[in-house]
């Protein structure tokens, strides 16, 4: 028996002689762990010994943790579930999503966080990464501006999430969509990924564009299969125009309609398009 002491803990090992013969004796150890103070036992371990023939010596020891604090495991977050009314399975979804959202000072402070909680509540139900829905992010005001989000780059739900809550607002009231369509193409769309279906949400406050849009998104229609949905955040944006860029008065989600613009922009996600 042997015991030793180390802060409040004492250390006791117990040798037992298990077997024994001329070439191969056995011996186990248990060694204990307690609490000095509490006198609780705080691990326990077994030693197997055998010395061989050639005077090798093979161990092996087994432990036991008593009482031993644990960190608990959170479990994976649930995944999302989608509103009842979307008429199709989201997390069944293989999609490129081109989020197009306006920065400009055109949306109040308030409006513009509201924007970015639904962007969020339209992303969450998805299943996100390679060969499910990826989701690109540009930011469009005075300049337009790509956000990294780990676009077909091993893109997951966390990451696009805090790349939408990183957004901020710029102090112009102008917009400059043209440009960020055309670097939608030049740097996503251009490169031919294998996702078929391929959609462009644009969520805005204005449609005081610096330059018509309006051509440019039908060509990335034709040319890429890219289909544009409009949401009028604000009643700065212009309906008229808004139906003019997707092709469709059922493609704009109004003003009117705004605190449903998540499950909208779902349902849309159904191939229910207007180009």
């Amino acid at each position: 028996l042997r015991i030793a002491c180390s802060g409040s803990h004492i250390f006791l090992s117990l040798c037992h002689v298990v077997a024994t013969s001329k070439f191969f004796p056995v011996t186990l150890t248990s060694n204990y762990c307690y609490n000095r103070f509490t006198h609780r036992r705080i691990s326990h371990s077994l030693t197997l010994v055998v010395i061989t023939r050639r005077r090798q010596r093979i161990s092996s020891t087994i432990e036991f943790n008593v009482g031993m604090p644990t960190t608990p495991v959170p479990p994976a977050p649930a995944q999302p579930t989608q509103d009842v009314s979307v008429p199709c399975q989201l997390s069944a979804l293989n999609y490129d999503v081109y989020l197009v959202v306006d920065t400009s000072a055109a949306i109040s402070s308030g409006d513009f966080l509201q924007m970015k909680q639904m962007l969020v509540d339209f992303v969450n139900p998805f299943v996100i990464g390679d060969g499910k829905t990826q989701f690109a992010l540009v930011a469009t005001a005075i300049d337009s501006e790509l956000y990294g989000t780990g676009f077909h780059n091993q893109q997951d739900r966390t990451n696009v999430i805090n790349t939408i809550n990183t957004l901020t607002q710029d102090d112009s009231t102008g917009q400059t969509l043209k440009l960020s369509l055309q670097a939608i193409e030049n740097n996503f769309l251009s490169k031919n990924y294998s996702t078929s279906n391929k959609v462009i949400v644009y969520v805005t406050g204005t449609t005081s564009w610096d330059t018509d849009p309006v051509q440019t998104m039908k060509q990335l229609a034709q040319k890429y299969g890219a289909k544009p949905v409009a949401v009028q955040w604000t009643s700065g944006a212009s309906t008229s125009s808004l139906t003019s860029l997707t092709g469709g008065s059922a493609c704009v989600n109004p003003f009117s309609s705004r605190a449903s613009s998540a499950t909208w922009l779902q349902t849309k996600m159904c191939r229910s398009f207007c180009m």
